[in-house]
């Protein structure tokens, strides 16, 4: 049986995800950052072979992604399970890309997020990878 979040956290989530793809569309790396939580976080980026783990190597992976190219993101679709104070997202989302490396890039995603009480919800784990080709 799967495990679904109960509404009032997946709102919130979609809320916190909503946030950062605009923070992302607006190039604002201080921004996006903000919605991760900065002492241990870790994203493993669909744009950067690296992993980059806690504020300041994921501040440079957006700082540097958005100094090549105007990045807009999309979800196509979300899909949240809550366990306690943690919350799992997966789904696929659109990055389009203008500048440099331009295109449109459809992308798998998982976050794990976690709610600390005062502070709300915020990005503990972040992996997306390009969809494979389905032909392969």
């Amino acid at each position: 049986m799967e495990r679904r979040a109960s509404l009032d956290v997946e709102r919130q989530v979609r809320q916190l995800l909503k946030g950062w793809a605009g923070a992302v569309g607006d190039r604002d790396a201080e921004r996006v950052v903000a919605y991760y939580d900065g002492r241990s976080a870790i994203v493993a980026g669909s744009m950067d072979p690296q992993i980059h783990r806690g504020r300041e190597a994921i501040l440079d992976y957006f700082q540097r992604l958005f100094d090549r190219a105007e990045v807009d993101v999309h979800f196509a679709d979300l899909s949240v399970r809550e366990y306690e104070d943690l919350a799992l997202c997966h789904g696929n989302y659109t990055i389009r890309l203008r500048g440099e490396g331009a295109g449109t890039f459809h992308v798998r995603y998982m976050f794990a997020v976690e709610n600390d009480g005062p502070h709300g919800w915020h990005i503990i784990e972040h992996h997306a990878s390009l969809v494979p080709d389905p032909r392969i």
